[in-house]
């Protein structure tokens, strides 16, 4: 198991290293038990059973997007990027595959959602960062930060609808050259 202590105290519960390398440490930690020690470790059956059901509830898959966009946003705000990866990941992929969607695009919604919740309260570890390498409060950052986070949701909105945004280049670089 991966593990990671500091033993300097922080300042507050929301200054200094030691928040940030705890947050990351335990969230590695989580992420490792649930996928190799078995306590999450879905079988194929239990993942084809998820995407039966919820191909059931929806075959459009902009609905399905939807949701998994809204999921993804909450879990970004709670949780480091790497369990949501290594646990939500395989969860998912076979109702992508049965739902037609494209595994590229679908990474690219994966990542732009979870980017978005580095920079969110209360976990965002990169606004954390920023507010100490900028040396301002998480109220100040916020103020700051929000014309960017309508950016940053319009877009990943854009990408969601409009899959060829986020395909063309892969298309283009695995075009067979004549």
């Amino acid at each position: 198991m991966i593990d990671f202590h500091v033993h300097q105290p922080a300042a507050n519960a929301y200054d200094g290293e030691a928040y940030l390398g705890t947050m990351d440490a335990l969230g590695i930690d989580v992420s490792v038990v649930f996928t190799y020690d078995g306590l999450l470790r879905p079988s194929a059956a239990a993942n084809d059973s998820l995407a039966t059901w919820v191909v059931s509830k929806t075959s459009d898959p902009l609905v399905f997007l939807a949701g998994i966009n809204l999921l993804y946003l909450l879990m970004g705000c709670l949780i480091d990027t790497v369990p949501i990866i290594l646990v939500f990941v395989p969860l998912i992929m076979p109702t992508v595959h049965k739902l037609g969607i494209d595994p590229i695009h679908f990474g690219v919604i994966t990542v732009f959602n979870l980017l978005i919740g580095l920079v969110t309260p209360p976990y965002g570890l990169t606004m954390f960062l920023l507010c100490r390498l900028g040396n301002i409060g998480m109220l100040e950052f916020l103020r700051y930060i929000w014309p960017f986070y309508i950016v940053m949701v319009v877009s990943l909105v854009a990408i969601t609808a409009f899959p060829q945004i986020s395909l063309w280049l892969p298309n283009v670089m695995m075009a067979p050259s004549h």
